[in-house]
């Protein structure tokens, strides 16, 4: 496959997402989110945050009668203090620490931005299929997808503090 072909193909992956998260902490949490320069490259991108989600993602791909079967991941990621602070906001309260009230929120922001996307990714020629999201705190949490897929992470800064959204996508080979 042609790495332009590829490169357009993600980049039309991708947006639905950048989209979907700004509207939703535009009118869940009435706050304007700026998006910072995306880094993109086909190598692991690792980063580290206190409260992450993830949610697998598969699907296809059809574009001029042909089908590609895709995989991969959509991460969204924050410093304690940010998610405290969205939480906050999305719950309208304040609060000092995770605890069971707000211990998925991440995951319902993470299944709305999967959910905003996944239409207008049909639009496109996607078909997509996902996971439960899960969620994972701690200190300085470490991820990084797999060697053979495609990263990009997109870091966002608000009033509430800063996050990232990162998108993981692969297009196995075919057997």
């Amino acid at each position: 496959m042609k790495t332009e072909t590829f490169n357009q193909r993600y980049l039309a992956f991708t947006k639905p997402f950048v989209d979907s998260v700004k509207e939703i902490y535009s009118t869940m949490m009435a706050t304007e989110i700026h998006q910072g320069k995306a880094l993109y490259k086909r190598e692991d991108i690792g980063f580290s945050h206190d409260y992450l989600t993830i949610m697998g993602i598969s699907g296809t791909f059809t574009a001029q009668d042909e089908k590609h079967d895709f995989r991969g991941n959509l991460v969204l990621s924050w410093p304690l203090q940010t998610y405290l602070n969205t939480a906050g906001a999305m719950m309208q309260e304040e609060y000092t620490e995770i605890n069971d009230e707000i211990a998925d929120v991440g995951m319902e922001i993470c299944n709305i931005t999967m959910g905003g996307a996944k239409a207008t990714l049909a639009q496109v020629g996607f078909s997509v299929d996902m996971s439960i999201p899960t969620s994972v705190s701690g200190n300085n949490i470490d991820i990084s997808a797999q060697a053979s897929a495609t990263t990009i992470l997109v870091p966002f800064s608000s009033d509430l503090g800063n996050f990232n959204l990162e998108l993981n996508y692969e297009e196995p080979s075919e057997k």
